[in-house]
This record gives structure tokens, C-alpha cells and sequence, in this order.
């Protein structure tokens, strides 16, 4: 390219007189010159207003940039920013423009009416006139968007060959678009689409994500009241079914009330169980912590348990000792109330081992079954909300406890994890600091 200008210049110069030559040269220099200065310029514009644009997260803010910086990078005196909605663009942002014009016809519009930011929205070419013959000329039926202007340019915004918007732009004085004008333009348009369609994006998930999030607190509101609404006729009932019990006791209705009362103590922990999803959903799962023996709690709650063990045929073999600390008893009892139950229900009537020990300033209680085991697949996801490991067809049951268990847990500054191998049974441990649960 370098051998092709000199030969060029020489070419030229070669019969010129040596002054004339030179002050050719010189010509030819500044010129030059002064296009790659032009040239400079214009790249040093369009980075400035990339910059700005990667700043602005919302369609609006990206509007405003457009009209602020990528209008003033091509010396525009108006403009405006419309997006695609359909099969009609709408305004989101202009400068420069009578109010009525804006408050009017520009703000929305169909993307076939005959005006240059439709058209170049439609066809997804830019719209270029110089002056207000070529508007006349085009566009004979559409009003002049301000006196004031004298030149206009419509570009749409594309990306992958699809319009998200359009940017106008319009001019104090007649204009003639050059091939550069044209490549600026087109440039600065990219930058504008590019931004708008990711600020449109981050529009659209912040909706989702508010609307998702009002869903959530709006179930959350919904498991709470139904949570105490079932309360409500629960709490008598079961004292009812134990006075009635009591006073059928050795009778032939005594076992048929006893599975009354054991299904409804059932449904009880259940509708307590979505009341801790709620509260631990909104924050409220509050611990008290008061002077506790976790051994007496645990074989406690073992004691509780016989029944269900006898049912199940188990045999739960308990070895615990004095564990003293200040915990939530109410809440720890849930928790071994809830892996014993896993342990006796999954464990196939083969033996439960129950041990609680203190050692390296953490009690650890560890309860082990020989059962099915947890599949690979499920472990991952095991202490999730409404998650299950095995089959709800086979097993009841909501998918809560675990992942209440390990709420409570770890508000105790603790950790619950499990060992298994699918048909090995599985061995889950809670370790809760001692140091933590004393202060």
C-alpha cells in the first residue's frame, strides 16, 4: 500500500516544477492529516459513548446516554430513542422536539406508519435526509417533527437482523451524509442496540425476579395462615382423642382410637412442619436457648418414639451421655425427633444405632440405619426444601424434615451431614458447638 502512494506521488509531482511539487505534497499531507484526525476523533467519540453505555443498566438510563452523548457525537440538535414493542415502537427517551409533537403522535406508534423511525425500524435500514425537500419527498404525509430542524437520520437498532429500537436524530442545518457519516452512524447505532437489548434484558429478569419474589412471599403469607388456621382445631382434637383414649382403655375401641390419635399427632408435625417452612422463609425461625442435657433430651424423645419402633420392628440400640450446653430444646427434640423417624422408617426393620458423645468442644450425635440407603443422585439435594430421596408412592411425607432439621442446626452455629450407600443404609451426624451454645 506504502509503494502504491509513492508511486502515486511520484506520478504526480513528476512533471511539476520542484515548488509547486512540494507545496502539492504538502497539500496532499494535510489532508491527510487532517482525515485521520477526523478519523481519530470520531473512534475517541464512539468509545466514549460505549463506555457510558456499559454503565447504564436500564433502558431508560440507556436512552439518556444515547441522547446525551451519541447525539452530541454527530452534532445532532434533537433526537429521540424508541423501542420495538410488537408491531409498534414507543418512545423512551427525546431531546430537542416540541412537547406536542412528543406528548402526541412520537410517543407511540405503529412500526408501518409513514415517518422516518418506523420505516427504518420496518425495513431495518437507516433513513438519511438531508433536507426538507428529500422529507417532502418521502414522507408527504407526516408532519415535520420541529420547524428548527433542517436535516434528519432514523438508524435502527439491530441485532441479529431484528430491530429492538430506534434512534432519530435531527439537525439545525441541511446536511450532506458522507460515506463516513454513513460508517459513523452505523457504528454508533450497533453500540446503541447492543446496549439496549442488554438493558432490556436486565429489565426483564429484574421483573421476573420481583415477580418470583412476590410469589414466594405471597406462598410463604399462604403456608403461615393455613399453618394456624389447621392449628387451630388440631390442638383440641388431639386432647379429645387422648381423653377418649383414657377412658377407653382395655376396651375393643381402644387400638382404633390409638391410630386416631397416632394420625392426627401425625398430621400435627405436618402442619407444624409448614409453619417452620413459612417462618424460616420470612426469617422468624427464632432459637430460645435455655440450660439443656442433650443426652436426657435424646432418650427423651427415643422414650416417645417406642411405639413407632415396636410398629416398625427395629431394634435402637441408645448410647448417650451427659451433654450440657444452652440450646433450643423444643427445636433440637424436632431434630432428633425427625432423623430417629427417618431412621426406623427407612431402616427395614433391621437395627438403629443412636449415640450422642461430647469431643473437641462440639456435641455429636449420630444416628445410623441399616436401610435402603440414599441414592448418589439424591445426596446433593437431600436437605432441600420439598425434596425427596425416595419415592413419595412408597414413603409419605412432605420432603420438610431434613431440611428443617438442618435449618435448626445450623442456627445453632452446628452442621448435619450424611454417609450412605444405597442399599448400606445412612448415618447422619449433628455437631453443635459447645463453646457457641454456652454464651
Amino acid at each position: 500500500m506504502a509503494d502504491d502512494s509513492l508511486t502515486y506521488l511520484l506520478s504526480l509531482v513528476r512533471d511539476m516544477p520542484r515548488e509547486a511539487a512540494v507545496e502539492r505534497i504538502a497539500a496532499l499531507y494535510l489532508e491527510a492529516r487532517s482525515e485521520a484526525d477526523a478519523a481519530a476523533r470520531r473512534a475517541a467519540l464512539l468509545q466514549g459513548v460505549a463506555n457510558r453505555l456499559a454503565r447504564a443498566l436500564e433502558p431508560e438510563q440507556v436512552a439518556q446516554v444515547i441522547i446525551t452523548d451519541g447525539l452530541a457525537a454527530i452534532d445532532a440538535s434533537g433526537g429521540g430513542v424508541w423501542t420495538v414493542e410488537g408491531n409498534q415502537i414507543r418512545m423512551i427517551a427525546s431531546v430537542g422536539y416540541e412537547p406536542m409533537n412528543v406528548a402526541g403522535y412520537l410517543t407511540a406508534m405503529p412500526i408501518d406508519t409513514p415517518v422516518p423511525v418506523a420505516r427504518a425500524c420496518k425495513t431495518g435500514v437507516p433513513v438519511l435526509l438531508e433536507n426538507r425537500e428529500q422529507w417532502m419527498a418521502q414522507f408527504p404525509l407526516a408532519p415535520l417533527v420541529t420547524s428548527g430542524h433542517k436535516a434528519w437520520a432514523a438508524l435502527p437498532l439491530m441485532l441479529d437482523d431484528r430491530p429492538v429500537g430506534c434512534l432519530g436524530a435531527s439537525f439545525s442545518e441541511e446536511r450532506q451524509f458522507t460515506a463516513r457519516d454513513r460508517e459513523f452512524l452505523v457504528a454508533l447505532a450497533s453500540q446503541c442496540a447492543q446496549a439496549l437489548h442488554r438493558a432490556q434484558l436486565f429489565a426483564a429478569e429484574r421483573i421476573a425476579r420481583a415477580a418470583a419474589e412476590k410469589a414466594v412471599l405471597a406462598r410463604e403469607e399462604f403456608l403461615s395462615i393455613a399453618s394456624h388456621e389447621l392449628r387451630t382445631p388440631l390442638t383440641p382434637l388431639m386432647l379429645q382423642l387422648g381423653i377418649i383414649r383414657r377412658d377407653l382403655a382395655n376396651t375393643p375401641l381402644e387400638p382404633k382410637i390409638a391410630m386416631a390419635q397416632r394420625q392426627t399427632e401425625r398430621l400435627g408435625r405436618l402442619v407444624g412442619n409448614l409453619l417452620d417452612v413459612a417462618r424460616i422463609g420470612a426469617g422468624k425461625l427464632e432459637m430460645e436457648r435455655d440450660p439443656v442435657d442433650l443426652g436426657v433430651l435424646v432418650a427423651g424423645v427415643i422414650e416417645r418414639l417406642e411405639e413407632e419402633i415396636r410398629r416398625q420392628g427395629c431394634a435402637v440400640t441408645v448410647e448417650v451421655g451427659k451433654v450440657p450446653g444452652h440450646w433450643d430444646a423444643m427445636r433440637l427434640e424436632q431434630v432428633v425427633s425427625n432423623l430417629v423417624g427417618n431412621a426406623i422408617k427407612y431402616g427395614a426393620g433391621q437395627p438403629v444405632e443412636v449415640s450422642l458423645t461430647r469431643q473437641a468442644g462440639v456435641a455429636r450425635l449420630s444416628i445410623r440405619d441399616h436401610g435402603i440407603g440414599i441414592p448418589p443422585e439424591a445426596m446433593s439435594r437431600l436437605f432441600g426444601r420439598f425434596e425427596r430421596a425416595v419415592s413419595a408412592r412408597e414413603f409419605g411425607g412432605l420432603g420438610l424434615g431434613l431440611y428443617i432439621a438442618r435449618q435448626i442446626v445450623e442456627a445453632h452455629g452446628g452442621t448435619i451431614v450424611v454417609n450412605s450407600a444405597l442399599g448400606k443404609g445412612a448415618t447422619f451426624t449433628v455437631e453443635l458447638p459447645l463453646e457457641i451454645a454456652a454464651c
